[in-house]
């Protein structure tokens, strides 16, 4: 099991001189640990032609990352794969450990801290914590909450495995068809039976410790980038509802919760499982359990943005993180071409994109007059 952040060392300047050290985006290391990061979803479909499916190499992830951030450079990149990495391995704990890094990083160096703004434009510092944010969604979502000594199921599993449970209940007939090679709620509840208390107890104090984490880097990143930055929303509401599956896991099996547990709200009312009583013999499903939703008694400022993209800057790193996206799972689909010349065209005029997608200049001109647009990019100055 891979150990803990060192955030006291990862956070001290790298020389007195030059506390953020030197940009080694194009450095040999950099490459080494974005080839490390490479791996295929392992929950794809892959059909009849069952292939090896690439890992990725996630102790030399963090060993590189941390030797870096110690040793050369202060950077938000960095320290993006080293949270994505830690969470790979350690689950929750791993992912509170990288927010509370990145809101160190922020306090303390955001000045200097790599990639450098170019002017006003944080556009790179966004879209690194953007994806971040959405990767998130996926992390929470994997880490398990029940374990015996054998076996971690994840929330995702459990929600997969209620999915199954509804299909099988409409259409029984072809129940052997569609649990092949799936977890069942069966399965899940073995599973979830023969979890220790003190593994429940252990996820619900690490699950809250990643909401209070994620809360401390969300008020730190918007007032470095005057609330333009990302929405922190989709993961912050799939951490609390991952907390109320296991509150109510624990609740049901008799477990008591550390840390004020108890006032923190259900997932779903209490039933004859309730804390004391014995746990059932077979845990019926609540179809609602794992799915995402605002904490219904926030305690964040009135201020906060609804979900959804709140900056020019944020919608456009956005475009790229999906054009990213695209150029990596599918490199055949248009998708990652357009969402790359969407990029780049919403940093042009109108005038300017005219001329950019029409080659006809007699249809460029008529048009022009047509819009009343400058007819020179001076003019336009």
């Amino acid at each position: 099991m891979t150990t803990r952040l060192d955030l006291a060392a990862l956070l001290a300047p790298i020389s007195e001189a030059s506390p953020c050290g030197e940009d080694m985006l194009f450095s040999r290391q950099f490459d080494a640990i974005q080839e490390a990061r490479k791996h295929d979803d392992p929950s794809l479909e892959q059909g009849e032609w069952v292939i090896e499916l690439k890992e990725a190499n996630w102790p030399f992830v963090i060993s590189e990352c941390e030797k870096l951030l110690r040793e050369s450079t202060k950077d938000l990149r960095l320290a993006v794969w080293l949270t994505d990495a830690a969470a790979s391995q350690r689950g929750f704990e791993g992912l509170a450990d990288g927010y509370r890094l990145l809101t160190g990083l922020c306090q303390q160096y955001w000045d200097l801290l790599h990639p450098l703004p170019e002017g006003a434009d944080i556009e790179m510092r966004v879209g690194n914590v953007a994806w971040l944010i959405a990767r998130s969604v996926e992390l929470l979502q994997r880490a398990p909450i029940v374990s015996d000594a054998n076996t971690g199921y994840s929330a995702l599993v459990w929600e997969t495995a209620l999915a199954l449970d509804q299909s099988i209940r409409r259409t029984p007939a072809q129940a052997d068809d569609l649990q092949r090679n799936k977890v069942t709620v069966e399965q899940f509840d073995r599973i979830r039976r023969a979890t220790p208390a003190k593994f429940l107890q252990k996820t619900h104090r690490d699950v809250q410790a990643c909401e209070q984490a994620l809360a401390e880097f969300e008020a730190v990143f918007d007032e470095r980038t005057a609330s333009n930055g990302p929405s922190f929303r989709a993961a912050k509401d799939a951490a609390a509802a991952i907390r109320q599956t296991v509150e109510r896991f624990a609740r049901e099996a008799g477990v008591p919760m550390d840390n004020g547990a108890a006032a923190a709200p259900a997932a779903a009312p209490a039933t004859a499982g309730a804390a004391g009583a014995p746990a059932p013999s077979r845990i019926e499903p609540v179809f609602d359990a794992v799915m995402p939703h605002p904490h219904p008694t926030p305690s964040a400022a009135p201020t906060a943005l609804p979900p959804g993209i709140h900056s020019r800057a944020q919608a456009i790193a956005q475009l790229k993180e999906v054009a990213a996206y695209f150029e990596k799972t599918e490199p055949s689909s248009p998708a990652a071409y357009m969402a790359n010349k969407a990029a780049r065209w919403a940093d042009m005029p109108l005038h300017a994109w005219l001329r950019n997608v029409i080659k006809n200049e007699q249809e460029l001109a008529q048009l022009v007059d047509l819009l009343d647009l400058p007819k020179s990019d001076d003019e336009s100055r």
